[in-house]
């Protein structure tokens, strides 16, 4: 004897046709119309202010996660932001005029929160934030350093815990790429106004024997007023050291860099 099948969740997008119960459980089918109609097994729900909810495509094996986030597109001239306050949202990130990415408290909020908001004729299109995973989990993969701005750095790694970042997966995957490699052995050129050499996260990495200043004809790498700092801020991005418990993790933080002086006090070049 069969046990009975669990009543469908679905949630078709854009067209905004909903037939749901939206008292979840695991093992729940949940569909969403993106290009086409895609299904997904809901894993064992999570308790109440967890982050992310995980869920299974049948159809290819390929494991999903539903986040926090939803994302939400009003009709032309319409304003999301006063169904989303009501269903317990708070506004993240304004991608255009019609398109707003928002956070719940959970990531079953987020769900139960995007099916209501697409039943409303001001609203084309609603859906929780969801990251696929395409690769497979042998591929390599580190640890995040213990810098401690580096959860805010999504552009490195969009793990979700930083502030104010755009949707999951923008972000470089340098978590993958510093499995391979971390920059050793590298010397990078920063041309710019400037560096201050040391700085705590970027003395380690710093070559002042190459550096040179076009101005004076020095070879002086600092910058020519103390109010600069450009030069210091992209050197950081490229090499800061990581894993050193100070500041933020640059893109290669085992590689070392100098610095050539091209603008001057004013921003001129030479």
């Amino acid at each position: 004897m069969t046990s009975p099948r669990r009543p469908a969740f679905r949630l078709f997008l854009p067209g905004l046709a909903v037939a749901l119960s939206l008292r979840l459980a695991a093992g729940e089918s949940v569909s969403f119309r993106e290009s086409r109609l895609r299904s997904f097994e809901l894993d064992p729900l999570p308790t109440p202010g967890t982050a992310e909810l995980g869920a299974r495509d049948p159809a290819t094996g390929r494991r999903i996660t539903f986040t926090r986030r939803v994302v939400v597109q009003a009709v032309p001239g319409a304003d999301t932001d006063p169904p989303a306050r009501a269903e317990g949202l708070v506004r993240e990130w304004r991608v255009d005029d019609r398109t707003t990415v928002y956070i719940a408290p959970d990531a079953l909020h987020a769900v139960r929160a995007a099916i209501r908001l697409a039943r409303r004729d001001d609203v084309s299109a609603a859906m929780p934030g969801l990251r696929r995973f395409n690769a497979a989990r042998h591929f390599a993969w580190v640890e995040a350093p213990n810098d401690p701005y580096f959860p805010q750095q999504w552009y490195l790694d969009n793990s979700g815990t930083g502030l104010g970042q755009p949707p999951a997966t923008s972000d470089l995957n340098l978590r993958g790429a510093w499995a391979i490699t971390r920059g050793t052995g590298i010397t990078i050129g920063v041309l710019d106004d400037g560096v201050d050499g040391h700085h705590p996260d970027l003395q380690a990495a710093y070559v002042p024997g190459l550096a040179h200043n076009f101005f004076t004809e020095a070879d002086n790498g600092a910058h020519s007023l103390s109010s600069q700092y450009h030069g210091t801020s992209v050197a950081g991005l490229a090499a800061a050291r990581g894993d050193n418990h100070t500041g933020i993790s640059g893109a290669a933080p085992q590689a070392n860099f100098t610095t050539w002086v091209i603008f001057d006090a004013n921003d001129d070049v030479p």
